[in-house]
């Protein structure tokens, strides 16, 4: 596994060698996003910097939490759902200001009632030092979200 994620590493650093990290050790990023596809849903996250520095310090780890909410029509139903959970990205950064991650999602959905995962890739660039804008995809509250981030 070792031997696996070094070679990662040594690929990432040759596609991007003058990229700089985005997310690193106790930064935090919180975000909002809105997002389409069942129907129309919010979502806030936090997500912390665990370790940085990985990949020639252009990657990183973050855990955090996340609340998501959607509504949407089910056959003529109006439904509503809410998750709440915990949700762990690897983040790296292939040019300067482009956040790239990659992640996964544990929690608990309120409706249907019961556990929960999720998967999720996404984008976020960086205008400066802490406000960013991005877009996400994969499995969650919706398939697709646009959303601000502010890191400190």
């Amino acid at each position: 596994m070792k031997k696996l994620l070094l070679l990662v590493c040594v690929a990432f650093v040759a596609i991007a060698a003058d990229a700089q990290g985005v997310l690193g050790k106790r930064e935090h990023m919180v975000s909002g996003q809105l997002g389409f596809g069942r129907g129309l849903a919010v979502e806030a996250k936090w997500e912390m910097g665990v370790l940085g520095d990985i990949c020639q310090g252009k990657g990183g780890l973050g855990v955090g939490a996340v609340f998501g909410f959607s509504a949407y029509d089910d056959d003529g139903v109006d439904r509503n759902n809410m998750v709440i959970g915990a949700q762990s990205n690897f983040h790296y950064a292939f040019i300067p200001k482009l956040d790239t991650y990659a992640g996964l999602t544990l929690g608990y959905e309120i409706d249907p009632d019961g556990f929960y995962l999720g998967a999720q890739i996404g984008t976020r660039y960086f205008f400066n030092n802490h406000w960013a804008l991005g877009a996400e995809f994969g499995y969650g509250v919706s398939f697709a979200k646009i959303g601000v981030t502010y890191k400190f």
